[in-house]
């Protein structure tokens, strides 16, 4: 009896799938587009069409987007995938995956593979390590802020800044931080010159962190969370300018295992024509600083995170950076002891900048609110 109870249960199963083949062409036809199953909430097969593809290129989901395209592979539909995504660069989708799991799997070495570190004041961890012509670094710190002010915070290249009022190209040009700039100008109008107090209090709530930004704007935006920009930056303890050409790419890891938002500033796509450096300015052959922010613990309900409840939220930064021939020589005869006092003096800067500018900038907020990612920062929170 129970062989053949075995026995009809396997000729159902067989019969099941059987229609399902049958039914499955159709149901992609009537679609209209290519169909992928995923596992929805209910545990039904759903479809996941080339729009939604799309879509999830705008939300920064490049892994389940890459995901998509193994599966395409596997089945044999790549040429159909790809007719359907015709207008999007599918070698960077898998560049940009490639890179982050590289980080993910960085991060998961922890401080394994460094030179020398130490911890600053509040407590962040560093490590770096220079080998040749390389320089690798990280930065591991906890900050109790909004967490999608933290995403916004690394994402907003130009805000990082100590003078963003003075870096950013787009706030000077008044564009969409027009609102901001106006209240900081009545605010400034309307102080006197005895008001100092008044005045630096202005220009903590919109400084960053960085103290090496000259200029900073955005030169290409090919999708929100896919941008290029050009920085120019000077480091005195290196008697170093450099005019570097980066991608800010945000991914969008929540619905991954990782459960967190990578910012990755890394190089540019390789067709594109990048503008020649600024005289007497270095160009780094190759710079990447992958930033992983990692909310800890529960988020908080959708009304409390509406209001901007702060969380904890680990950010481990990782710098890889392949630095000039002329930044080279200096740093073959710079003392380890030295190399050790900088590292220490710019975590600890670095540290309290990062919390005071998660926590206080109102050109953050500002972007947050009206700047041209600002549909992204509301859907991720």
């Amino acid at each position: 009896a129970t062989g053949h109870s075995s026995s009809s249960s396997n000729e159902e199963q067989e019969e099941q799938e059987e229609q399902k083949e049958q039914k499955e062409p159709e149901d992609i036809a009537s679609a209209g587009c290519i169909a992928d199953e995923v596992v929805g909430e209910g545990g039904e097969a759903v479809k996941v069409g080339s729009d939604e593809l799309r879509q999830w290129l705008r939300e920064g989901r490049f892994i389940a987007v890459n995901r998509r395209l193994s599966q395409a592979t596997r089945a044999g539909d790549t040429d159909e995938v790809e007719q359907e995504l015709e207008h999007c660069d599918l070698e960077r989708v898998q560049l940009i995956t490639g890179r982050c799991n590289d980080m993910l799997a960085t991060v998961g070495r922890g401080a394994s593979g460094y030179l020398g570190g130490g911890k600053a004041p509040g407590g962040a961890e560093w490590n770096y390590t220079v080998e040749g012509s390389n320089i690798r670094a990280r930065m591991v710190q906890t900050c109790h802020v909004d967490f999608i002010r933290a995403v916004a915070g690394m994402a907003e290249v130009d805000l990082t800044g100590d003078s963003p009022m003075e870096q950013s190209m787009r706030w000077k040009r008044g564009r969409t931080m027009s609102g901001l700039s106006r209240r900081s100008r009545t605010r400034e109008s309307t102080t006197s010159p005895s008001d100092s107090h008044v005045r630096i209090s202005v220009a903590m709530r919109s400084k960053g962190f960085r103290t090496d930004l000259v200029e900073v704007s955005e030169i290409e935006g090919g999708t929100p969370v896919d941008t290029v920009w050009q920085v120019i930056a000077a480091y005195p303890s290196l008697r170093s300018k450099a005019d570097d050409i980066l991608s800010s790419t945000i991914i969008d890891l929540m619905d991954e295992p990782a459960r967190a938002v990578c910012v990755l500033l890394h190089p540019p796509p390789a067709n594109m024509h990048l503008p020649t450096p600024r005289p007497q300015h270095n160009r780094c052959p190759f710079m990447q600083i992958s930033v992983l922010l990692e909310p800890l613990g529960e988020l908080p309900p959708g009304s409390l995170r509406a209001t901007g409840a702060t969380v904890p939220v680990r950010i481990t930064r990782i710098f890889d950076v392949e630095v000039p021939y002329a930044v080279r020589k200096i740093l073959q005869f710079l003392p380890t002891m030295i190399m050790r006092g900088i590292a220490n003096r710019t975590a600890t800067d670095e540290e309290q900048g990062i919390n005071s500018y998660l926590q206080q900038s109102e050109i953050l907020t500002r972007a947050i609110e009206v700047g041209s990612r600002a549909e992204f920062y509301g859907r991720l929170r």
